[in-house]
């Protein structure tokens, strides 16, 4: 699997670029259970 990306710099591009978008996204959504929980916190 690895080699195969290695020998093909597009698959390694979108690779990456998929890669930084799940980043994102899971940082996104830790975020988000951080201040819901904060949320829930300050109400009671």
């Amino acid at each position: 699997m690895e080699e195969h990306v290695q020998g093909n710099p597009k698959a390694q591009e979108t690779i990456s670029y998929w890669w930084g978008i799940t980043t994102i996204g899971f940082y996104t959504l830790v975020a988000f259970v951080i201040l819901n929980i904060d949320y829930r916190h300050q109400k009671y």
